[in-house]
């Protein structure tokens, strides 16, 4: 059973409509932004591509520097 992001992600743009929010950010002003899983899914696309065309490979290990709350 895979258990990837992706898979994660795909599971839920298919259970959900293309407006079921999968998450809310907290925003500097104090207003929590929400993220559909379509739109978090064209993220997690995005960034997909972005490594790709820095020459990443799949199973290839990067780090991910970003703030925690």
């Amino acid at each position: 059973m895979e258990n990837s992001l992706n898979k994660i992600i795909a599971d839920g743009v298919g259970r959900y409509d293309s407006h079921r929010v999968a998450f809310k950010e907290r925003q500097p002003d104090g207003y929590w932004k929400p993220t559909t899983w379509i739109e978090f899914k064209q993220q997690v696309d995005d960034v997909a591509a972005g490594l790709e065309i820095l020459g990443i490979t799949p199973q290839q290990h990067i780090a991910v520097f970003s703030a925690n709350s």
